[in-house]
């Protein structure tokens, strides 16, 4: 029975690490995306001005 606790603990630490890797990349590809969105902001603001 210990063993099997063992094995649940052992997947279960598995999974929270999976689960936080996957919510690491989650927030560094919204962090990639605000960084183009604000680029793009930018070059429209930059845009602007070159058309007048």
């Amino acid at each position: 029975m210990d063993s099997l606790i063992r094995e649940k603990n052992g997947l279960i630490h598995q999974v929270n690490e999976i689960r936080d890797s996957a919510q690491l990349s989650v927030q560094e590809k919204q962090l990639a995306l605000q960084e183009k969105e604000l680029e793009i902001a930018e070059l429209r603001h930059e845009l602007r001005f070159t058309r007048r």
